[in-house]
């Protein structure tokens, strides 16, 4: 019997048909329950969530960068009532809120698995930005946050943040979408007792560390002034450039952010 090919999507695994014959092949999801047939499948299936996220995005920032690709300005207009063109730069201020949780996984690790560990440490950030410039599609903003932490940690946190936000890609008539990175600082009014890598009493962290964002924003469909975001929120020494500090925290969450 030939092997089906496999459409991976964020959400799970979808058979299709085989190139090499008329059948649909189903998910037996008995399957799932074999660990010995399961667990090598999982490793694979995440490689593949994150290569195809990744096409994705790419393909959407290359095309819209590419003249006669994509779509016009005028028809992925900005937030504003006014149509004027998203290319175009107009300040948007925006406030928003958005729930995390702790992942003791690293950074990139988090990226490219989209499947982290998690633990009992939570954050509530109230954040609030403006934008400083734009080139093209790159909207570059400046945000502040407080941060209430709370669980395994208990203290409060600030970050200022430089972000350069992209506000374009192809399918923008549809989903209105927007992908960020920001980099920054972040001080906490207590050292953060998650963050040493080693043991934590030989370890140490320190209040004033460097902060790392990354974000995939979409626009709520007919609230152009209201969208959702999930968000990586990460503090760390920047391999011990900070203090000498070599540990860190993740926090992957999502929010809620309104524009006016």
């Amino acid at each position: 019997m030939s092997v089906p090919n496999w459409l991976v999507f964020a959400s799970g695994v979808v058979p299709i048909k085989s190139r090499s014959s008329k059948k649909i092949y189903q998910f037996d999801i008995a399957v799932a329950s074999n660990p010995q047939v399961y667990e090598p499948f999982v490793s694979d299936m995440q490689r593949n969530h994150f290569l195809i996220v990744s096409y994705l995005l790419f393909a959407g920032l290359l095309f819209t960068g590419i003249p006669g690709y994509g779509f016009p300005a005028e028809q992925t207009l900005s937030r504003h009532e006014n149509k004027e063109k998203k290319s175009d730069f107009v300040p948007e201020r925006y406030v928003s809120v958005y729930w995390a949780k702790n992942s003791p996984d690293r950074f990139l690790d988090i990226l490219t698995g989209l499947s982290p560990e998690f633990r009992s440490s939570y954050l509530v950030a109230l954040t609030g930005g403006a934008p400083v410039a734009q080139w093209r599609w790159i909207r570059f903003e400046f945000e502040g946050q407080g941060v209430l932490h709370t669980g395994m940690q208990d203290h409060l946190e600030i970050n200022a943040v430089i972000i350069a936000r992209w506000m374009n890609f192809p399918w923008d008539r549809w989903i209105d979408t927007r992908m960020a990175f920001g980099e920054g600082l972040s001080y906490a009014f207590q050292t953060p007792p998650l963050e040493p890598r080693s043991d934590p009493d030989e370890a140490r962290s320190a209040r004033l560390l460097n902060y790392l964002m990354v974000e995939l924003e979409v626009v709520l469909p007919g609230h152009p002034r209201w969208s959702t975001f999930v968000r990586l929120h990460h503090r760390s020494g920047a391999g011990g450039f900070f203090f000498g500090v070599s540990g860190g925290s993740n926090f992957v969450g999502a929010g809620i952010r309104h524009t006016f």
